[in-house]
C-alpha cells in the first residue's frame, strides 16, 4: 500500500531553497566589507588578532561518519551531500526492510563565517513480512530536516572543535511517516584531530 506525498512537499523545498538563493549575493558583500569571525568564541589560549591564513578547499562531510562534523562549510558556499541508507531488522520470523533514497542534505554557508543552514530531506520504502500474515509495503517521504550548524570554537592545541545544531522536523512527510508534528531539538559536536599518533576524537550529543 502506498502513500502519496505531501501534496505541498516540493513546493516549500522550493521556497526554502529560493530563500537561500535569494540570500546568496549578500555573501560578496559581507566577505568584502566585514571580516566576519569563524567561530562565536575563542579558547582563552587563542590570540584575540586572527592570523591571516589561505582559505582551505578540504571538504570534510557530515556523512557517512557517526557522529556530524563540527567543522562549517564556510561563507559563501554550498554543499550538497547525498546517500543511501538499507536497514534490516528480523526477529522471530518477522522481518522489516527499510530503504532511505536519496538522502540530500544542503548545507549553505550564509550571514557570517559561522552560520550555516540546513535543509535535509529523504524518500523512504518499508516492506514488512510476518509469518503466516500479509506483507505491507509503505512508501513516501519522511518529514522535512530543517536546521542550522553554529560554530562555537576552533581547535586549539588540544582543546576542540565545537559546534551547536539547532534544528527541527516539519510535518511534511506521507501519512506512513509523518510524526504529524514540529519536533525541535539541538546537537551538539565536538572534534580534536591530528593527536598524537594522528589519532581524531569525534562525538556529538544530542537533544
Amino acid at each position: 500500500m502506498n502513500f502519496p506525498d505531501h501534496p505541498f512537499l516540493f513546493t516549500r523545498i522550493a521556497s526554502i531553497f529560493f530563500v537561500v538563493v535569494s540570500l546568496w549575493p549578500l555573501r560578496t558583500v559581507v566577505a568584502q566589507d566585514i571580516k566576519s569571525p569563524k567561530t562565536l568564541f575563542r579558547w582563552s589560549n587563542e590570540s584575540a588578532e586572527p592570523e591571516e591564513e589561505e582559505h582551505e578547499d578540504k571538504i570534510v562531510t557530515d556523512r557517512p561518519h557517526f557522529s556530524e562534523a563540527s567543522n562549517l562549510v564556510g561563507l559563501g558556499r554550498v554543499q550538497l551531500e547525498t546517500g543511501y541508507t538499507y536497514f534490516r531488522d528480523s526477529n522471530n520470523g518477522s522481518v522489516v526492510q527499510t530503504h532511505s533514497f536519496g538522502e540530500p542534505l544542503l548545507r549553505a554557508g550564509v550571514f557570517a563565517e559561522w552560520f550555516e543552514f540546513r535543509l535535509g530531506y529523504t524518500y523512504l520504502v518499508e516492506q514488512s513480512r510476518i509469518p503466516g500474515g500479509p506483507s505491507t509495503r509503505f512508501s513516501g517521504s519522511d518529514d522535512l530536516y530543517v536546521g542550522a550548524k553554529l560554530a562555537l570554537t576552533e581547535q586549539s592545541g588540544w582543546l576542540p572543535e565545537m559546534a551547536i545544531f539547532p534544528q527541527a522536523r516539519v510535518p511534511t512527510g506521507s501519512s506512513a511517516f509523518t510524526n504529524s508534528q514540529v519536533l525541535p531539538g539541538f546537537n551538539f559536536a565536538g572534534s580534536s584531530r591530528n593527536l598524537v599518533g594522528g589519532v581524531d576524537f569525534c562525538y556529538e550529543f544530542d537533544f
